[in-house]
């Protein structure tokens, strides 16, 4: 029996015994072993899972409350905001896409740090 089946065994026993937490380590660790592309991609997507719940949580499980924490974070951030844009519109015309793509990454980081 090669790793990849005992692999796929052991997996099928853990997801029927473990929890949801558990069970999605053990996947993680699954695809690990099966490509390093796919383990990267679902890490990536399971923090990104992990941290949205992570805000959801902290706004009570309100949708109302978190949108309204977000558009308190935008108004409050809207200067800093405006002049990121235009460093970004500045960066554009000197065809510098590196910088550019840095002041897209820096307005990202504000709006969704609420």
């Amino acid at each position: 029996m090669n790793l990849l089946q005992y692999d796929v065994d052991l997996l099928a026993i853990k997801l029927l015994y473990g929890t949801v937490k558990e069970n999605m380590l053990n996947t993680t660790l699954f695809l690990k072993n099966v490509s390093d592309l796919n383990y990267v991609c679902l890490d990536a997507a399971e923090n990104l899972w992990v941290y949205n719940m992570y805000k959801f949580d902290e706004f009570g499980r309100d949708v109302t409350q978190l949108m309204l924490g977000a558009l308190q974070n935008v108004l409050g951030n809207i200067l800093k905001i405006n002049k990121l844009v235009n460093q970004a519109v500045a960066y554009n015309e000197k065809n510098e896409t590196a910088a550019m793509y840095q002041v897209f990454g820096q307005i990202y980081y504000i709006l969704v740090d609420i």
